[in-house]
């Protein structure tokens, strides 16, 4: 009896520290996620203001979207989709945009170039791969498929620096130095590898095969 109680309790523990420990997302206003872990996020409504993710590797791929002052009216401003490809354990992180901006003048550039950071519960910015998806041919993007392409294009893996700031002192002052060293990151759907394959192979069709294709799969 002791032992099944001991056994409980240990299960129990491990269940409590599953439950909390997780990488919890927050997404500041005009930040709009597009797609977490390979699962494209549903905006029509509202727009998607914190998620949680598993310890360990993560990606998710978001725009800037807000409204802007052109000539005395407002716009409706969308960057090109920016991928986030990073590591963490049991940490409360925070997407924002890299720039500051109210109107079409201070954009600049930033609608193809856009930046964005990723700020610890602290406030401090860490490191992560950040990436750009590339447009298809097709009329309507399809940033699932985009996003296929990007990571197969990578191998699932994914280098950025990693700085380390490290903190000495002196009869005078303190002084810091910042030590950087290349992380990497290896991202993979695990149980969607299939379907990326699938939809890889698919977006290589030509347009003949893609409908013989599904009118193959409607009748499975």
């Amino acid at each position: 009896m002791k032992l099944l109680k001991k056994s409980i309790l240990a299960v129990t523990m491990m269940t409590s520290f599953s439950a909390f420990s997780a990488v919890d997302v927050y997404f500041e206003q005009g930040i709009e996620a597009l797609i977490i872990n390979g699962d494209g996020v549903n905006n029509l409504a509202t727009q998607l203001e914190t998620t949680e993710l598993k310890d360990g590797a993560n990606q998710f791929v978001v725009r800037i979207s807000k409204l802007i002052r052109e000539q005395g009216k407002f716009i409706k401003f969308k960057s090109q989709p920016v991928v986030i490809t990073f590591e963490a354990h049991d940490e409360k992180l925070t997407v924002q945009a890299g720039k500051k901006f109210d109107s079409v003048e201070q954009v600049g550039d930033f609608d193809k170039k856009p930046t964005v950071n990723l700020l610890d519960s602290k406030g401090n910015k860490i490191d992560f791969h950040m990436g750009y998806l590339v447009a298809g041919k097709g009329l309507i993007r399809d940033f699932d498929e985009e996003l296929v392409q990007y990571n197969s294009e990578r191998e699932y893996s994914f280098s950025y620096a990693d700085s380390a700031v490290a903190a000495t002192s002196s009869a005078d002052k303190a002084v810091s130095t910042v030590e950087s060293s290349t992380k990497s990151v290896q991202f993979s759907l695990a149980d969607t590898d299939d379907v990326e394959s699938i939809k890889k192979m698919y977006s290589k069709l030509s347009e003949s095969k893609r409908k013989a294709f599904l009118s193959w799969a409607i009748v499975q």
